[in-house]
Order: C-alpha cells, then structure tokens, then sequence
C-alpha cells in the first residue's frame, strides 16, 4: 500500500507508546467491532479489507483509533454486498437508533470463531512448485510498485536482504492475479541498508515479501 496507511519506517510520528499491561480493548465498542467483523468475514468473506481502510483519505485514518479503520472496512463491505444503504449506518446512529440484538445463537459458528485464537497446530500452505528463491539468496525488493492497492512496504523497496526463509504460500489480494498462490519469503534487511549510518548496527529487520516483488541481488 501507498500513502498515509503505509507508515511502516516513516519519520515524524514519534516513538511508538506502549501501556503496561495494556487491555485488549480499550472501549467496549472495539471488541464489539472485532467481533463484528470476525463474524462477517467468517460467514461471507472480507474481500479487500484492506484496501478498503485505504479509501479513508489521510485525514479520516490518522484522526480515528485503530478500531474505526476496521469499522469502515466492514460498513464499506456491508454496503457494497447490499446488507446497508450507504448513509444508513450514520442515519441510525445520529437517530439514537442503534440497538444490539440479544438472544441469537450459532453454536458452531461461535466455536470456529473460538477457534482461530487458540495456538496454530496445522501447517502452513506449502510454497507453490517451482518457487524462484531458497534461503540464503541475496534478493533485492524490486521499485516498480503499482500506486493502486499492494502488499510490498515503501521502506524495503529497492533494498537488498537475504532470504532467511521460504514462508509458503498464500493468495495474492491485489492486482489481476487476485486470488492466485504465490510464494511467500521471509526476507532478513540489514536496519542500517533501510535508515542509513543512524541505525543500530547489528540488527536486522525480518519482512514478509510476496515473490513478484523479488529479484536477484549481485
């Protein structure tokens, strides 16, 4: 992704805040989304969610709490899968309309949602045949990145790492080839080859990177 959403290495925001023994949540409306769109992404699918915290603009994203990015994702799916008018949502909570519905269970639904919080045990999804890169190869993020919706972070691109792993696979969620497997790479960057001399030497910063944003490093 572009843009305001694509903080990762930016400068300017200041240091990251930390809270001791920080909750989860920190207003009961935030677990109430995240239940919401667990809940919807379950039984219908979140396509894009992403790039559809994208269409906040700038001002929208860095004014509201982590949680609203979600909301807009799901009001934005909501409307266009025909389950709300759009300007209905807004509507009904200027009217004080908003209500929580009781009393509705799905047992079955309610313990696969349980379950994707419990320690993974399965596999991960193997790396596609014939995938280009093994650990230990010297790659280098390639520049020519789209400036529609993409999985590449800005502060890697043009930077040479080492492979450290093959991830596997997962489906690619931009571009014409939605939805295809593609090879995945843990890709191991030098801090100071991303933020220059300024950086602690030494370490290291480990990115995940789909293959078509990959190419070899002399």
């Amino acid at each position: 992704m572009d843009g305001i959403h694509d903080m990762g290495g930016m400068e300017g925001f200041g240091p990251v805040v930390t809270e001791a023994d920080e909750l989860p949540f920190h207003e009961p409306w935030e677990g109430r989304v995240h239940g919401v769109m667990l809940a919807y992404a379950t039984k219908r699918g979140i396509a894009n969610f992403r790039s559809r915290i994208e269409t906040m603009g700038n001002d929208y994203y860095l004014a509201s709490p982590y949680y609203e990015h979600w909301l807009h994702a799901v009001e934005d799916a909501c409307v266009e899968h025909g389950d709300v008018q759009r300007g209905e949502v807004e509507a009904r909570a200027a009217a004080g309309a908003v209500t929580v519905p009781r009393g509705r269970s799905d047992p079955d639904h309610a313990e696969m949602l349980r379950s994707i919080f419990r320690p993974f045990k399965g596999t991960r999804d193997p790396a596609p045949e014939g995938a280009r890169f093994r650990a230990g190869d010297r790659v280098r993020v390639v520049r020519t990145v789209t400036h529609a919706h993409n999985r590449v972070p800005r502060y890697v691109r043009g930077v040479a790492g080492i492979v450290e792993s093959v991830a596997g696979g997962a489906p690619l969620e931009e571009g014409p080839a939605y939805g295809d497997v593609m090879a995945v790479y843990h890709v191991e960057f030098a801090a100071t080859a991303l933020w220059g001399d300024g950086a602690e030497r030494g370490a290291t910063v480990i990115v995940d990177v789909y293959e078509k944003y990959l190419e070899p490093a002399s």
